[in-house]
């Protein structure tokens, strides 16, 4: 397959007040696929198109700073009808609002609200595969979807030599009939993953680990007795790692994964 995009944009920003800003913009975007699926060539192009958005951000101090955005959607989604085509991209609109605050020198943590409304969503049709394609899901494009959700992320150092990565996203995908969607997909996910570079004789040593979390999915799929809901319930993964450098230019690094199992 090939594929070509390209894309422009321009954005400028203006201090309304002297907490104040305002951030505009619009991108122009173009995408083009040509591509060989299972013997038959396909091409999907879409151009010029245009995606605005617009942002208010007050800075309460010079730890803390809120703002609300507003953003247009043109996304593409690699998923298939059952013909075996790619659904058209993504479109609608974003609205967002949120907080950024510096917690110390290097920590840094935001927090955001959001509600996404979006036309042409894929949404996974129960027990249907791509013709001639028994091992791929089929989609369906829907209107009038919703994604509203929760995001909150923590980075940086804790104390010198230890850093942090931490994020919990909550997202509630609803069809126009307010149903679920994409039940394959987790609502809610958490990460957390940190690591600690030793002082002293101990320096080249750096110690870290991770673990990530998601709530359970399921999949309703149609079989001779009729639908089955197939279900996976939450679980977390845990990795360990440790790092020596030897030299400048010379480490070693042992990587555990899932250690529990």
């Amino acid at each position: 397959s090939e594929l070509v995009q390209s894309g422009a944009y321009a954005v400028t920003r203006w201090s309304l007040a002297a907490p104040l800003h305002l951030v505009a913009g619009i991108r122009l975007s173009n995408w083009e696929l040509e591509q060989v699926y299972f013997g038959d060539n396909r091409k999907y192009s879409y151009s010029d198109e245009l995606t605005p958005y617009a942002g208010l951000i007050y800075d309460f101090n010079h730890r803390f700073s809120g703002y609300v955005s507003y953003t247009e959607i043109f996304q593409t989604q690699n998923v298939r009808s059952a013909n075996g085509s790619l659904l058209d991209p993504i479109t609608g609109r974003n609205y967002e609002v949120g907080l950024k605050a510096t917690l110390a020198d290097e920590l840094d943590m935001n927090v955001a609200v959001f509600r996404s409304e979006q036309d042409g969503l894929g949404e996974a049709i129960p027990g249907e595969t791509v013709n001639g394609r028994p091992d791929t899901q089929a989609y369906r494009a829907v209107d009038g979807a919703t994604v509203e959700g929760f995001e909150t992320e923590l980075v940086g150092r804790l104390a010198p030599g230890w850093n942090v990565n931490a994020s919990f996203t909550l997202a509630n995908p609803r069809n126009a009939d307010g149903d679920r969607m994409n039940t394959a997909h987790p609502r809610q996910q958490a990460k957390l993953s940190t690591s600690y570079q030793f002082t002293g004789n101990w320096r080249p040593l750096r110690l870290g680990g991770g673990m990530r979390w998601q709530s359970d999915i399921y999949r309703d799929t149609q079989g001779p007795a009729g639908t089955t809901r197939v279900t996976q319930g939450s679980y977390s993964v845990v990795d360990l790692m440790a790092r020596y450098d030897f030299t400048p230019d010379i480490s070693a690094q042992l990587n555990l994964n899932n250690v529990l199992d």
